[in-house]
């Protein structure tokens, strides 16, 4: 089978797929629609996947050329023939190319292009019905995007849906941590986050808790990844809160340190307003860390209170700074949340597993396609 990868940036979620992908016996083509913003993957493209040239990769995105993304789309597609065409997200990437009908095509749900993209204006609700009316099949990573895919006419037999998954021995629980003994934290409590910066993940959120938490536990330490669109304001809350030096500025991490930052850590934190099945919070879960995350559809699916972690109303930070409190009062109980965590990603997390799922939607879309011709 020949399958056209189709992303707008490439990220470690697409180096995760398309790794996998040159595994297999199938033939596997790729082409990045955009240039990369702040989570451009620094892995090279996999060996046995043939990226496709294409000059608007170095181009911000813009609706402007939409023409140009919907036309080189269709002269690769035209070139190389493939039996399925993955594309996402749904709003751009799988709009243009199932504007070409030039092969069927599977579109990836990246979750928030469909739990928010999708009814934020009259344009993106167009976009997204039409995307998903013309395309042969959808593959989503949790239960909320299923639905949402259903609301808009899909066919729940044309609906895959498993989370992007991990890697259970890259991140899997460890008793110590290099950086924690590097900072001096060994006997302090630390916090991390590692979500973009951006309004959708609610970092300032975190802060803006860990600065209050944090006049009444000195013993809490935040270790923050990541940068985004703002930095300028989240850097500020720091430097002007009299916390700098209980903050550590991580900057942007690549895969292979990552364990062991979720290692130097006591609780992860994640503030999103939205999410699918996020591929950090399994990490985080897998390196048996307890978890505080905003109570959305798609984080209930992996944190039970009181089980796997805890969750507060998204953007509630005077709730947010009481349970960073009450969980370090109670840290010398953490080990049965610990262990469930890991038995969490155990059960859903494992990539080996899940991956299969994908190949599957593949061949689906292509009978699918092949009987429509009959």
């Amino acid at each position: 089978m020949r399958i056209l990868y189709l992303t707008e940036q490439y990220t470690p979620h697409d180096f995760r797929f398309l790794n996998s992908l040159a595994k297999t016996e199938n033939e596997i083509f790729t082409m990045q629609l955009s240039a990369s913003k702040f989570r451009r993957e620094s892995r090279e493209i996999p060996q046995g996947v043939t990226p496709l040239e294409n000059s608007l990769s170095k181009l911000p995105f813009s609706w402007v050329r939409s023409r140009a993304y919907r036309d080189v789309i269709r002269k690769w597609a035209t070139e190389i023939k493939p039996n399925v065409i993955h594309a996402g997200p749904i709003q751009h990437v799988a709009f243009f190319a199932v504007m070409n009908k030039v092969a069927p095509v599977l579109t990836m749900s990246w979750g928030s292009d469909l739990l928010v993209s999708a009814d934020s204006n009259p344009i993106n609700r167009w976009v997204t019905s039409y995307t998903l009316s013309h395309s042969a099949g959808l593959a989503g990573d949790c239960q909320p995007v299923k639905e949402k895919a259903l609301a808009f006419g899909m066919q729940e037999e044309d609906i895959f849906l498993f989370p992007w998954g991990i890697d259970l021995q890259q991140f899997s629980p460890a008793a110590t941590s290099q950086i924690r003994e590097k900072l001096g934290w060994q006997n302090q409590f630390v916090i991390l986050s590692n979500r973009a910066w951006e309004s959708l993940y609610g970092v300032d959120t975190v802060v803006k808790a860990f600065i209050n938490a944090s006049k009444h536990v000195p013993e809490l330490r935040l270790l923050l990844l990541g940068t985004g669109s703002m930095k300028e304001q989240i850097t500020q809350f720091i430097e002007t809160s009299g916390v700098k030096d209980k903050v550590h500025l991580a900057g942007q991490i690549s895969n292979d340190q990552l364990a062991d930052y979720y290692h130097a850590s006591d609780l992860y934190i994640s503030a999103s307003y939205s999410d699918g099945s996020s591929v950090s919070l399994m990490e985080a879960l897998a390196c048996g860390l307890p978890t505080l995350v905003s109570d959305i559809p798609g984080n209930r699916e992996w944190v039970t209170e009181t089980v796997e972690g805890w969750r507060f109303a998204p953007g509630d930070i005077v709730e947010l700074t009481r349970k960073m409190m009450e969980i370090f009062a109670s840290r010398g109980n953490l080990e049965p949340i610990q262990a469930a965590a890991r038995r969490k990603a155990e059960a859903k997390a494992d990539w080996s597993s899940n991956f299969l799922i994908l190949l599957n939607a593949y061949q689906h879309v292509v009978e699918k396609s092949q009987k429509e011709f009959l």
